[in-house]
Order: C-alpha cells, then structure tokens, then sequence
C-alpha cells in the first residue's frame, strides 16, 4: 500500500529535440498478482518396495512472477502404474533443503502451505527464486513399473 508505480518518459525526434514527463503526482493502482512459475518435472530414481530416498536430492525450482512476496501451497496425486500400480501421495517428502528423507514434509491430496518467502520481484525476467527438494518411498507389496503423477503449486501472499 505504500509503494506506487511511476512512469518517466522521454521522447527524442528526428532533430534531437526532446522532452521528458512523469505521472510522479498520480497514484496509480495496481492489482495483486500472486504467480509462480515451476521449472521442471520430478523424475525419481528407481527403488525396490520398502525403500525410501535417503536424502531429498531431486529439485524444482520454483519462480515469483507475480507482483507481491509469496509463499508456495502444495498438494499431488497418487502415482500409478496400469490399472494396479499405485503409491500414495503421502509417498512423497519436499523441503527447502536436501534434508533426510524421513525429516521431509509430508506430501498430500490437499493443498499444504510451504513457507519458502520467495520476495517481490525486482527485476525481469524474476531472480526471486527458491529450491523445492523432493523424495520418495516404495511401499512394501508396490507392483515393479514406471509410476507417474502431478504435483501441484499454488502461489499465496506471504
């Protein structure tokens, strides 16, 4: 609220003549806009059942490219293979930091809220940027394949 946009202006023609204007008198309002841009698809390493990842190893890297500081809301799918094949959402740990598999937040069908403090961007293209590590488990019984799912990431004000 007390932050403002600010146009300046100047105009050259073809004899070098010139003239500059600003609107620094005019408040100018601009709408919130919470947005996120995430970079890529998690692929995870193959694991036999009753396994975990030690470590969150895999990333994401996860973009502020609205106009006000940001934390990140998560939630996924269950993955599947077939018609048989599946592994829980639950399956899966995400955390700022490559921490312990077991220390990870608990992936879920609901969207969780993440507090990573991605700030205002400044600048374009956005360097408001934060590493989201990602792990999972093989439950024990889980049928051998190529599981896949979505994860979904909802930009909210910080």
């Amino acid at each position: 609220n007390t932050q403002k946009w600010v146009a300046w202006v100047k105009v050259i023609d073809a004899s070098s003549a010139s003239s500059t204007a600003t609107n620094s008198s005019q408040t100018v309002d601009v709408n919130t806009l919470t947005a996120i841009n995430v970079d890529s698809s998690i692929t995870y390493d193959a694991l036999d059942p009753n396994t975990n990842m030690s470590n969150l190893t895999k990333t994401t890297n996860a973009t502020n490219t609205g106009n006000v500081p940001i934390d990140i809301q998560l939630k996924g799918d269950d993955m599947t293979y077939g018609a048989t094949g599946t592994i829980a959402i639950a399956n899966q740990r995400y955390a700022t930091s490559s921490v312990v598999w077991a220390s990870g937040n608990v992936a879920s069908s609901t969207y969780q809220n993440f507090e990573v403090d991605l700030g205002k961007p400044t600048s374009n293209p956005s360097t408001s940027t934060d590493i989201i590590y990602w792990g999972w488990a093989v439950p024990t019984g889980t049928p051998a394949g190529a599981y896949t799912g979505t994860n979904y990431f909802n930009a909210v004000e910080d």
